[in-house]
């Protein structure tokens, strides 16, 4: 192969290639390629790449668009590029050494082309410069071709990727086309239609044309040393390298460009709209456009897997995504400009049309597969069901078996805090009219654990909230019951905080309380509707003002209740209505005197299915405005613009001292979501109009918001919490290190014995529910468990044809027997087909507000297109500026609830966010961002224990142990409560205020700020809270201000801002270690 006089600059020239390689692999395409595989669908995309660096704004120009997208498609490919020119110049430099690299057969050309390009791991515009190299150094025209194939389609991760994503058949049925076309396509071509190309030598460039080419085959006399044979190495390789930029680099760039006006014009958005066609000769019509489209475009690698998942989840039918998972990245318009200029037309054209014919075959044989698969499973659920192996509309409730007890029996196992009265002459200045009393911290014994935080099971303290998976967690819209609720506050005037919370939506009855007993909890009886099953929400409020905490409660696509809290006692007399009937769901209650005289008022946000849908009837938004009557309550409905509402934040955001309102919504459209409402003091709220939504930044799929003073300048910052997979420092890389996918989760948890089983048979289970949900239509065939099995299938048929809009199945469901159809659906709970047939009314009835003027006077615009949360801070113009990337909390995962709290106790609030989604492939990792005291952020949760994979969307702060340092009770969707317990925060002094109005019905004081004066090594400092009554996701903290004082070891002074208007101060020597309890008396 090798001539001995030439073996030592080819050996030179071999290592060097090889360091490069290993760097390239170890450095950047690996890591970048495990990155995209646990993202998957996540991932942060621009037109044809990821992260993109330029945001393109929908507003901007035609011509603007082209070039950012271009500039963002050359970031995405400029490692790979560079790695490709770099390694192709050793090829091109190194190859010419060997005696013959060149098979007279073909097929084992275009084999060994297949193992030279399929480890490589680039994209195909990155294979071109190296498959040029390949073929000018002197191998054969099928080696060369069989290289730039391999290369971006047979990558070992992206194959493994593929197969996890998509279905099986789909994924085998990919690869072996793709062998087809490389050893025997491509050879058999060779051989038959291109003799011309294939029997021709490299022809190397005349002077006038190009750079010669005759270093490329070197005198063996220069090679007697070692020095000279490592000069000569250098001398041609860098004239190769030089040869490759100067003959290709401006092709790559061209193509680069017209990629992207391509795709500028056609935007992947308009296929969302791709319905099953019914009709076989437009279908096919469909796929050729779709053929010729991803074989024309110069994808990065990976991004055919990835962006075909994007799609899928779209609801694009199988057999369209198919097409467009071969033909993106096997070829495209840089290669085939390549080819026509180096080898020929004839060629060009020949890749592209076969890699248009294979990708069209792909997508015929996945719907072939698709629709025999999906028969069967409907087939099979269709005989259970006639044969009572699956009941008719099968409901999977279960009731809980553990006894709730009365309050009578509670009342005699709860200890209660005591609080000693303050005299007056413990305070320098007048008490102005407040009460004070306090109770000391308990201290209490810590057990030496590693971390900051224990976390515990919810079992471990009497929260023995059961969880169950099943279908109905594979309804990835059905936000209302995938994710769950949490209240925290004392209910029973004991000084401790209690929790209900909204149980497993498998589980009657699904709202619980829990009694705070001191030494655990305990749970206690609630009276509730008979009909009542699927609770959304819950919250603790006192709503009739009489100092006693009432269980407030919605339910699933009906009324809302209120138990009114008697002593502490929940009795059936006590349970009512609140508000109107309505036909949505509502998921949000915020809770402040708008009116400022004295009564608590309710602002109510619905829902109806989920994104997208506007101004649905079922989500139209409301204000409950109390009465004279303690218990009654006037209903306005908010005019406007209206999508899902989600969360929303009373504060007064144009600083005229009237309370605002922030309604936070999953989508309506493009980069417009949220709206503020400007309020009059009065209780009346106005739409804030464009000159100040040009002040003030939304998100674009708002699940929270929340405020808090994050510096203690005395004006609150506001957090936005949104899908935020991304942001603009992080890598892709950098954010795939926040994931896991679910077969890692078991043994992260250190699991063992029984429970290990049930975590990996549980992991099974939910993996197959997520990809039923992503069209994945042989998701179920790993069960082992015939029940979950018969669950999965349930699912699976019932999504793919009741739950997904009718244009999108259309053809899948005509293929299919009526008989069959009707006997699947007959196996699927009623709620299930009810949420389904709710999906489908609302996409018939979708509205389009296209309206920019309608949608800049009444909608907020997003902060950021960029994947990240928003972080909003108050500047010099009366507006906001979004400060979440210089804060450095910007990545959120899928983000629901997210609030400010001091949870070290050094006087700075910190924040935690949960967060994940029922239909993702990959786990999301809760985030913990500590305060570094400076206006920065760092994400610290495995310093502190703040761990924890999986599906959690709601959590409360509370102090349930009374020791000044403020734990966490958090409800994934999928696994325990957990505790995390503040088991080191009391290093450090802290102080809190709870507050009693005895003037008004707003016995709590919510939405009422707090600001503590203090010294601290001889400097004053303040800081502010909020008694919160809003913000948050299906989540409500313990009506409760804390603050962490670090060294501080006392307070000089405390100011009130009441909700009504009126203030308080008073002043004195307030000890740390202490909750105080400030009463305003009543006149």
């Amino acid at each position: 192969m090798i001539d001995r006089a030439r073996i030592k600059p080819f050996l030179i020239l071999l290592i060097a290639a090889l360091l490069l390689l290993t760097h390239f692999w170890t450095t950047s395409r690996y890591p970048s390629l495990n990155a995209k595989a646990v993202l998957a669908a996540s991932a942060p995309l621009s037109s044809l790449g990821f992260h993109p660096v330029f945001e393109i704004k929908p507003d901007f120009p035609f011509w603007k668009k082209v070039l950012l997208d271009t500039l963002n498609w050359m970031d995405t490919n400029r490692k790979g590029m560079t790695f490709a020119f770099l390694f192709g110049a050793f090829l091109l430099a190194m190859l010419p050494l060997l005696r013959n690299i060149r098979f007279k057969n073909g097929f084992a050309g275009s084999l060994l082309g297949l193992g030279v390009g399929a480890p490589l791991g680039v994209c195909v515009n990155c294979a071109v410069p190296i498959s040029k190299a390949v073929r000018d150094a002197g191998a054969s025209l099928q080696t060369a071709l069989a290289v730039l194939i391999a290369s971006p389609t047979m990558n070992v991760v992206v194959v493994l990727m593929m197969f996890t994503i998509f279905p099986f058949y789909v994924g085998l049925a990919k690869i072996l086309l793709t062998l087809f076309f490389i050893l025997v396509m491509i050879p058999l071509a060779c051989r038959v239609c291109f003799k011309k190309e294939t029997a021709a030598e490299v022809v190397p460039p005349t002077e006038g044309k190009g750079l010669k080419m005759d270093f490329l085959v070197p005198e063996d006399g220069e090679f007697r040393t070692w020095s000279a044979a490592f000069i000569w190495a250098v001398k041609s390789y860098f004239k190769s390298l030089f040869f490759l930029l100067k003959t290709i680099l401006p092709l790559m760039i061209l193509s680069g460009f017209l990629g992207t006006l391509l795709v500028t014009i056609v935007p992947w958005d308009m296929f969302s709209g791709l319905g099953d066609e019914t009709h076989f000769g437009k279908m096919l019509l469909v796929m050729l456009a779709l053929a010729g489209l991803g074989s024309f475009l110069p994808s990065p690698i990976a991004f055919d897997v990835i962006m075909s998942s994007v799609l899928l989840q779209a609801g694009v039918p199988l057999q369209y995504v198919a097409v467009m998972l071969f033909t993106l990245g096997t070829f495209s318009i840089y290669a085939f400009l390549i080819i026509w200029r180096f080898v020929s037309f004839r060629v060009a054209c020949f890749l592209f049309g076969m890699t248009m014919a294979l990708g069209m075959a792909l997508g015929l044989i996945a719907m072939h597969f698709d629709t025999t698969v999906l028969g069967n499973a409907a087939r099979i659920v269709a005989e259970k069901t006639v044969r009572a192996e699956m009941p008719a509309h099968f409901d999977p409730y279960i009731t809980r078996s553990d006894k709730a007890l009365s309050y009578e029996e509670i009342k005699e196992k709860i200890t209660p805090l005591v609080f000693d009265l303050l005299p007056e002459s413990a305070m320098t200045a007048n008490a102005d009219g407040l009460a004070v009393s306090y109770a000391d911290f308990t201290r209490v014994e810590k057990t030496p654990w590693k971390d900051f935080f224990a976390r515990l099971n919810g079992e471990e303290i009497g929260i023995a909230q059961p969880y169950r998976l099943s279908y109905m967690l594979g309804l990835p819209q059905n936000l209302a019951l995938n994710t769950m609720s949490v209240a925290a506050g004392d209910v029973h005037n004991d000084g401790r905080p209690d929790l209900l919370l909204m149980g497993d939506p498998e589980t009657v009855p699904n709202v619980v309380l829990y009694a705070n007993s001191g030494a655990g909890f305990l749970r206690q009886e609630l009276p509730l509707p008979e009909e009542l099953t699927d609770v959304v929400l819950v919250a603790l409020a006192d709503l009739d003002g009489d100092d006693w905490l009432d269980v407030i409660f919605t339910a699933n696509s009906g009324a809302n209740y209120v138990i009114y809290n008697d002593g502490g006692a929940f009795k059936e007399e006590n349970l009512q209505k609140l508000g109107p009937d309505k036909d949505g769901t509502t998921m949000h209650i915020s809770f402040a005197d708008l009116a400022k005289n004295g009564r608590l008022d309710m602002f109510v946000g619905n829902w109806s299915t989920g994104p997208n849908y506007i101004n649905a009837p079922q989500s139209r938004d409301m204000i409950l405005r109390a009465t004279e009557h303690p218990r009654g309550y006037d209903s306005e409905v908010l005019g406007g613009v209206t999508g899902e509402t989600m969360t929303a934040q009373f504060a007064d955001f144009n600083n005229d001292g009237n309370l605002d309102l922030y309604v936070g919504h999953d989508y309506i459209m493009d980069s417009f979501s949220d709206r503020v409402l400007l309020g009059d003091g009065k209780g009346g709220f106005t739409p804030a109009g464009e000159e100040f939504n040009q002040k003030f930044s939304g998100a674009r799929s708002t699940m929270v918001i929340d405020g808090g003073d994050i510096d203690n300048d005395l004006q609150p910052e506001y957090y936005i919490g949104q899908i935020a997979y991304m942001t603009a420092h992080d890598s892709v890389s950098a954010a795939a290190k926040k994931r896991i996918t679910h077969d890692r989760l078991c043994a992260l948890e250190n699991l063992s014995g029984e429970a290990l089983r049930k975590c990996r048979r549980e992991v099974t289970f939910r993996t197959a529910l997520v990809r039923a949900a992503n069209f994945v239509t042989d998701a179920c065939a790993a069960l082992a468990d015939e029940d979950e099995k018969n669950a999965c299938l349930t699912h699976l048929v019932n999504y793919r044809t009741r739950c997904v809009p009718a244009e999108y199945t259309a053809g899948m469901v005509q293929k299919l027997p009526q008989d069959v159809m009707a006997g699947a659906s007959g196996a699927a709970s009623t709620r299930y087909m009810r949420f389904c047939d709710v999906v489908q009314k609302a996409h018939q009835a979708k509205q389009n507000a296209a309206d920019k003027t309608l949608r800049a006077e009444t909608l907020l615009k997003a902060g950021n297109d960029d994947n990240s949360n928003i972080l909003l801070k108050r500047n010099m113009a009366g507006g906001f500026a979004d400060t979440a990337a210089e804060t450095g909390t910007g990545f959120g995962g899928w983000t629901w609830n997210a609030r400010f709290a001091d949870l070290d106790n050094d006087g700075w609030q910190d924040l935690f966010i949960v967060n994940g989604f029922s239909a993702s492939p990959n786990l999301d990792h809760v985030l913990f961002y500590h305060n570094n005291g400076d206006g920065t952020f760092t994400e610290a949760g495995k310093d502190f224990g703040l761990t924890g994979y999986g599906y959690t969307a709601a959590y409360s702060y509370l102090d349930l142990n009374n020791d000044g340092a403020l734990d966490i009770i958090a409800v994934p969707t999928d696994a325990p409560v957990r505790i995390y317990l503040n088991e080191k925060g009391i290093a450090k002094n802290a102080v809190q205020i709870a507050l009693r109005d005895d003037k008004t019905r707003n016995t709590r004081g919510l939405g009422a700020k707090i600001i503590i004066t203090y010294q601290e090594n001889g400097e004053e400092k303040r800081q502010m809270r909020e008694i919160k009554g809003s913000g948050g996701y299906k989540s409500y903290d313990q009506p409760l201000a804390h603050f962490g004082l670090d060294t501080a070891e006392s307070i000089s002074a405390i100011e009130i801002a009441w909700p009504d208007g009126g203030t308080s101060r008073i002043e004195g020597a307030f000890a740390a270690g202490r909750q105080y309890r400030l009463s305003r008396r009543s006149e």
